[in-house]
């Protein structure tokens, strides 16, 4: 096992029998098990004097907690705009990501969940379930699928999906793209 940093740990396996995705060497990437489940919040946090950690910007968001005793963000949620693009947890998050507000490095496992305002929106990945059956190679260690396309969240809202406890991905791919305007271009 090599560990890149606290963000991603990759595991190189050499075995043919068991890598219907990648090929022979196949990498898993440690991240939080996210719920199928949307809660869809209308309506934006945003006052006057929001702090800059409390804006929402389009696309993709990890909001997470700072552990950092200093940080002014006082253990409330942290939105972390990631932004609109296809990002793979595997290259994504290989540099470790920064609280807003006090620019320390935030771990992985304070997560609370991942937010997408004014955006179209996918998520596609598979998890393990059972880590030891993987490392064997065994072609029957389960896993876990997530799928959630033509997700949609206006520029009035949010829509959230919690994050559970940390889980071994085999690939996960977020997609965020600009909300069409209708009718600009015709032909």
């Amino acid at each position: 096992m090599k560990t890149i940093n606290i963000f991603t740990i990759a595991v190189a396996l050499n075995c043919a029998s068991f890598a219907p995705l990648t090929g022979a060497h196949h990498a898993i990437a440690l991240f939080p098990e996210i719920d199928s489940n949307k809660e869809t919040v209308k309506g934006l946090p945003v006052k006057n004097d929001t702090p800059a950690w409390d804006l929402l910007y389009q696309g993709v968001h990890v909001v997470c907690v700072c552990k950092n005793k200093e940080c002014p963000s006082k253990k409330s949620y942290v939105w972390i705009n990631i932004g609109l693009g296809k990002f793979n947890i595997m290259e994504h998050f290989y540099n470790p990501i920064h609280c807003k507000a006090c620019k320390e490095e935030v771990q992985l496992e304070d997560i609370r969940m991942i937010a997408f305002h004014d955006c179209l929106y996918t998520l596609q990945g598979a998890m393990i379930t059972d880590k030891k059956k993987y490392d064997q190679c065994e072609k029957n260690s389960e896993r876990k699928k997530l799928s959630i396309d033509d997700g949609l969240a206006t520029s009035e809202g949010y829509e959230k999906y919690k994050t559970g406890p940390m889980a071994w991905w085999i690939f996960l791919t977020i997609t965020a793209s600009q909300i069409p305007i209708e009718g600009l271009i015709s032909e």
